[in-house]
């Protein structure tokens, strides 16, 4: 139709690009479809890399994040605390309670936490899913103590658990680059997660989070208690990933980048 078109990928299937690899007539037809865009916007390298590897050749590429509101953010700023050793820390899981994001993991860390004589830990698990009932009936078995189910929320109550947090864990087996990673660099968290997606692109490993290829709860144990033994790092991390966040995750800020991404294809339309 003459129209200059502009591709914005969000997320990646993983299970999805391994059928396209394996269907030769399926893995053409997905070749021709999104090989006749003008732009890519990808939300980190490696999903250039697996465009290029199925055949796609990328014209122009811009790599723009998802946003993380920040409108209660703006509205009841974070009140800023100081870190001590000896803080009562709160780990927050925000997300869906399915085997993806790693919810059992989560619970499974925390015990191991526990086992080790550390009471200093809290944990919030935030949102909805088919594993929740699960989750709740493991606590109520092992007698857990420190864990406070919250359901789905939003809003001003989102705000408000996300104020209250020290760090994030998101264990995931499969992402892009998730929303609740970008919102929690917002409110200063410490990222522990997994390097998988974009995610390697934003969290450094001991700069602004801890990340692990394992599932192994102990292994994140392990990477929880580096971090918060350090209250230095962690009070730097509050300052890096806010400024990261602010810089590159607002709605004004992938607005402008929208723009520039728009604004670059009409560039070459005129040029030609």
């Amino acid at each position: 139709m003459r129209k200059k078109v502009i591709i914005f990928f969000h997320g990646w299937d993983n299970k999805f690009e391994e059928k396209l690899k394996s269907q030769l007539i399926l893995k053409k037809l997905f070749v021709m479809t999104y090989d006749m865009a003008d732009g890519y916007c990808l939300l980190g390298n490696i999903f250039c890399e697996k465009l290029l590897s199925l055949g796609v050749s990328i014209r122009k590429t811009f790599f723009l994040p998802t946003v993380a509101d920040d409108f209660f953010y703006k509205m009841f700023p974070p009140i800023e605390r100081s870190y001590t050793s000896g803080d009562k820390r709160t780990i927050l899981f925000l997300s869906r309670f399915d085997k993806n994001k790693g919810a059992g993991i989560v619970i499974k860390t925390f015990q191991h936490l526990q086992t080790l004589g550390l009471n200093h830990f809290r944990l919030l698990m935030v949102g909805d899913g088919p594993l929740l009932a699960d989750c709740k009936r493991i606590i109520d078995r092992d007698k857990t103590t420190d864990i406070f189910f919250e359901g789905f929320v939003e809003g001003r109550r989102k705000h408000e658990l996300l104020s209250e947090a020290d760090i994030l864990f998101l264990p995931s087996l499969s992402e892009g680059l998730p929303c609740v990673i970008m919102e929690g660099m917002l409110y200063g968290l410490a990222i522990v997660t997994r390097p998988i997606g974009a995610i390697p692109d934003w969290v450094q490993q001991n700069k602004n989070g801890w990340l692990s290829s394992s599932t192994d709860p102990k292994i994140f144990a392990e990477g929880i208690l580096s971090l918060v033994s350090q209250p230095e790092l962690m009070q730097s991390i509050k300052k890096i990933n806010t400024t990261i966040a602010i810089t590159h995750f607002t709605p004004e800020s992938v607005k402008r980048e929208m723009q520039f991404v728009h604004n670059s294809i009409l560039k070459d339309r005129n040029d030609k």
